[in-house]
């Protein structure tokens, strides 16, 4: 009976919701790119110069971003070398994630790579220019990788390049002869998360009458404080709270359950 009124109150907690630890990693990689784990220092001018593949890894995770930052690309689209690209910038306030791709010219030999990496969380931007990616190698650099010194060059596309960006998708032609190329995904949302733009009860919260989808159609009756947010491809979504939890009054709950539980095994035995 003790193990019903555990696995009740377990329910319970897991009604309420717990804040979820998993990364917004990268979900899978198609063709040539190549995942791997950064376990130890290494230097990202060197990582991977005797492969043949285009490498992958995370780099920071689920970073609070409050600051401008540089944009290069953004999708969705299929995006062509351009030596006179100049970022735009993107005043952020949210969430992000970022994840670098490298391929490195073994032996000074002409290489080429073609592949694509598939995201949890939508693409916010992808950055290609050599003052993007310095200007971004503090704040979302892995914290065990040596990055090229800012100015040192050698390390933006190039040539015949190719980038396409669709959704949480990014497809990669990447061709090097004496250099290396870095291409940094960034994931995530510059928008305030929903949590942060719920109002407490009795703080002054609207109600509206519906809510929507993506498309803007009405999906829902009245609703207690639907929140805005930016979604993938840029399109405007509400999302309503789920019901408030009074955290002492769940306490009491189980509590209660714990010691009713125990009472009753007392009668039984």
């Amino acid at each position: 009976m003790r193990f019903a009124a555990v696995a009740a109150a377990c329910s319970m907690v897991l009604a309420v919701g717990l804040p979820s630890t998993a990364f917004a990693e990268i979900e899978s990689v198609e063709g040539d790119v190549e995942e791997l784990v950064v376990t130890e220092m290494t230097s990202v001018v060197d990582m991977g110069s005797e492969s043949l593949s285009i490498i992958s890894f995370e780099e920071q995770q689920d970073v609070p971003v409050s600051r401008t930052l540089p944009v290069d690309l953004t999708g969705p689209g299929l995006f062509l070398y351009d030596p006179d690209l100049v970022a735009t910038t993107l005043d952020c306030d949210g969430i992000v994630s970022s994840h670098l791709f490298h391929i490195d010219s073994p032996m000074d030999a002409s290489l080429v790579g073609d592949g694509a990496a598939t995201f949890v969380d939508p693409v916010l931007m992808v950055l290609v220019t050599e003052p993007s990616l310095a200007e971004t190698d503090d704040l979302l650099g892995h914290p065990l990788v040596t990055y090229p010194a800012p100015g040192s060059g050698g390390r933006a596309w190039e040539g015949n390049d190719e980038i396409g960006i669709d959704g949480r998708r990014v497809t990669f032609h990447l061709g090097v002869t004496n250099n290396v190329d870095h291409v940094r995904v960034v994931t995530g949302s510059c928008e305030p998360s929903l949590d942060a733009g719920v109002p407490d009860a009795g703080d002054g919260g609207s109600t509206v009458d519906a809510s929507r989808d993506p498309d803007g159609e009405v999906v829902g009756g009245e609703v207690d404080d639907v929140v805005s947010f930016r979604g993938a491809g840029g399109c405007a979504c509400v999302a309503a709270p789920g019901p408030a939890v009074d955290v002492p009054w769940l306490a009491v709950g189980l509590l209660w359950m714990l010691v009713r539980a125990r009472g009753i095994r007392r009668r039984i035995g």
